[in-house]
């Protein structure tokens, strides 16, 4: 992600933005760690998996950060 380039609002929550480019980052990597696992392959279903894995975790590392900050 470039410095000074704003990326687009992907979602918010519980008042916290989530931008496309974070999520974007995150997706990248865990599908790098499961290509690696499975020799380079990853279907469009596991991308879809992932994709909704970190979304969830996102929510999860959010509200538990905010009740931790209480």
């Amino acid at each position: 992600m470039k410095r000074g380039v704003e990326q687009p609002e992907l979602g918010e929550i519980d008042g916290k933005e989530i931008n496309y480019g974070h999520f974007n980052e995150l997706v990248t990597q865990r599908e790098n760690l499961v290509r690696q696992q499975q020799n380079g392959q990853i279907t469009t279903e596991q991308s879809n998996q992932i994709r909704e894995e970190i979304w969830v975790e996102l929510i999860e590392n959010t509200l538990t950060q905010q009740e931790y900050d209480a």
